[in-house]
């Protein structure tokens, strides 16, 4: 019997998904070469930040569309991240990813903190018009759930 599959599969739980987060923002919160920059950006609203991570992660990794995404915060993570800073957080996640997941679930999460390091990091390196296109472009991405379009 034959049938078609609708979607990409994907083998994680919810309660692996929230593991993630929760870890990757543990261990952003303790880097000290981090932090200076994210508590301009999140501040004391940690809770907030790993609730829109865990969107922007369901939305990617199963498609879901219809995300809000806040241009302004991309905008400022533009400014006050270094390409450093967005090299390491891809690490970070990576290192998360590989300690909660099997590797073929790994694989989809690391992905999925490439593409967004990319974007990220085209932010970082642009200035004036160009930053401000690309910031619409990033948003309208996370937005839509087309972070992975290719997959």
């Amino acid at each position: 019997m034959s049938f078609l599959l609708s979607g990409p599969i994907r083998f994680f739980d919810e309660d692996q998904l929230t593991d993630l987060v929760e870890e990757f923002s543990h261990r952003v919160r303790r880097d000290p070469l981090l932090r200076p920059a994210l508590d301009q950006l999140v501040g004391n609203r940690w809770a907030d930040a790993e609730a829109s991570f865990l969107t922007v992660l369901r939305s990617s990794l199963l498609s879901e569309c219809g995300i809000p995404t806040d241009g302004n915060l991309l905008a400022k993570a533009a400014r006050l991240l270094r390409p450093a800073d967005v090299e390491r957080l891809a690490t970070i996640l990576m290192n998360c990813a590989m300690e909660i997941f099997p590797i073929e679930s790994a694989a989809d999460f690391i992905e999925v903190g490439d593409e967004l390091a990319g974007a990220l990091m085209a932010l970082v390196n642009s200035e004036g018009q160009a930053r401000q296109r690309q910031v619409l472009r990033v948003r309208d991405q996370l937005s839509s759930g087309a972070l992975l379009a290719g997959l």
